[in-house]
């Protein structure tokens, strides 16, 4: 095999390894995970269900749209968990 091919090959089977993942930053942690929504992404790391508010690149997500929302590339979340006293 023509040893250019081979690279040119590997180099390709990178680009598609790499777009299948993604860096988002989380409370300031930044993270590689797989395109997904909102949601899952909440799911995976045991905190749906919970009383948490989530921002997105600045916004606040209502929980509403966390199956909605799919997670890009560079996106920015801040994950705060609601406390209850008095």
């Amino acid at each position: 095999m023509d040893e250019r091919f081979s690279s040119k090959r590997a180099a390709l089977a990178a680009f598609f390894i790499q777009g299948m993942n993604m860096k988002i930053s989380v409370n300031g942690e930044v993270e590689q995970t797989e395109p997904q929504s909102l949601e899952s992404y909440l799911f995976n790391k045991s905190l749906l269900g919970r009383r948490i508010a989530v921002e997105r690149n600045g916004d606040i997500v209502p929980k509403s749209q966390f199956p909605d929302v799919m997670l890009e590339n560079g996106d920015v979340l801040e994950i705060v968990h609601a406390i209850g006293g008095g």
